[in-house]
């Protein structure tokens, strides 16, 4: 298998009417369901299912989003959305998030992710072992 493809998770959806603002462009809080669908594809891509009825489940919340506008996204666009993991923390990882317009294959928007793995109780955990061996082919 090809390298970069193999450290690259990716996510597809098309831009519905609903979505827009009186430009007739996505609206800027938009793309973060598009970033936050991605992850929860990524997740999948990579084995982890999530299930809210387990006791000990370790979560994932978003400490920090930054985000780039680069080109507009309008109605009926197919857009992809390409994930890598940047950085593993001890208690956080940072993911590299792009969303390209399918068709002309024009950036449209980049951004960085930090989520941070969060214990039933609420508080910050250290990631494990086994979600670091998960994470790594993706880095």
């Amino acid at each position: 298998m090809d390298k970069i493809i193999s450290k690259t998770l990716s996510a597809r959806l098309k831009v519905r009417s609903y979505e827009l603002d009186g430009y007739g462009h996505v609206n800027n809080a938009t793309y973060l369901q598009y970033l936050e669908y991605a992850r929860g594809e990524y997740m999948k891509q990579m084995g982890i299912i999530f299930r809210h009825d387990m006791p000990d489940m370790i979560r994932f919340f978003v400490v920090n989003a930054n985000l780039n506008f680069k080109s507009p996204a309008t109605i009926d666009d197919d857009l992809e959305i390409i994930g890598t993991v940047k950085k593993i923390g001890n208690t956080s990882f940072t993911l590299k998030q792009d969303i390209y317009n399918i068709n002309t294959r024009v950036l449209v928007l980049d951004a960085e992710v930090t989520v941070v793995f969060i214990d039933p109780e609420n508080k910050p955990t250290r990631i494990s072992e086994s979600y670091r061996e998960i994470f790594l082919p993706f880095l």
